[in-house]
């Protein structure tokens, strides 16, 4: 998958496209970046990037693992990291060969979790 700037989507936009079963694999995710670049709150950006996660196919998770990271580090928040670690945990589980890079990703979010501390509510911690 070549790299593309995320489209700017309205909330409505990207929840109209994630619940949409008609949706490609390659749109989901480019909503899901739109979430986490374009959307200002972190509560729904969050749970946009978890949720798609967790539903996911394998594919497509392939390329979300990797916003977990971007997320937390753009947004300075632990709001659901432990929700995000469980999901990679469980995604190694089931995917021994990504084992390694989920490995380094859960350590990176919990050197995210130490930094952010107090952060957890949905508001980004100022920078």
């Amino acid at each position: 998958m070549k790299y593309q700037q995320p489209g700017k989507r309205t909330p409505e936009e990207i929840l109209s496209m994630l619940t949409s079963p008609n949706t490609p694999p390659h749109a989901r995710i480019d909503a899901v970046l739109s979430a986490i670049y374009c959307d200002e709150s972190v509560t729904f950006s969050g749970d946009i990037l978890i949720d798609e996660f967790l539903t996911a196919e394998y594919k497509e998770k392939i390329y979300l693992k990797n916003a977990f990271e971007t997320f937390y580090g753009m947004r300075r928040t632990t709001y659901r990291i432990d929700d995000s670690i469980r999901a990679l945990r469980e995604y190694a589980d089931v995917c021994p060969e990504c084992s390694l890079e989920v490995d380094s990703i859960i350590t990176g979010l919990n050197e995210y979790k130490k930094m952010f501390k107090g952060g957890q509510s949905g508001e980004a911690l100022p920078k």
